[in-house]
């Protein structure tokens, strides 16, 4: 598996984690509001382990055009339920939309 088809699992969702951040405050003056209630991601996943010191088993998430040959790993399905929540009331979180409503 190419390191180009590849992309660690904690830098995705750490990436996911940005995108919605940025969301909800070029929203948070918008008079729509979305809430969260739960993030499903299905993932194929791939499991990989480091020998040596600083060793370890890493997963990565393949990109959706990647083509992998079989014989070079072993995937897995991976599906992740999110439930978001703000941290200063672990309140579900809420985005809003980049304008108002139509017509206001």
């Amino acid at each position: 598996m190419s390191d180009e088809n590849k992309i660690e699992l904690a830098k995705m969702l750490g990436r996911l984690r940005e995108d919605l951040l940025k969301v909800q405050e070029q929203g948070k003056n918008s008079s729509l509001k979305f809430r969260i209630d739960e993030i499903e991601l299905d993932l194929q996943v791939a499991t990989t382990e480091s020998a040596g010191a600083g060793g370890g088993v890493q997963f990565w998430v393949y990109k959706a055009d990647a083509k992998v040959n079989v014989s070079e790993v072993l995937t897995q399905k991976l599906k992740l339920k999110l439930k978001p929540v703000d941290p200063k009331d672990n309140a579900p979180i809420e985005l809003s939309g980049t304008s108002g409503l139509p017509g206001r």
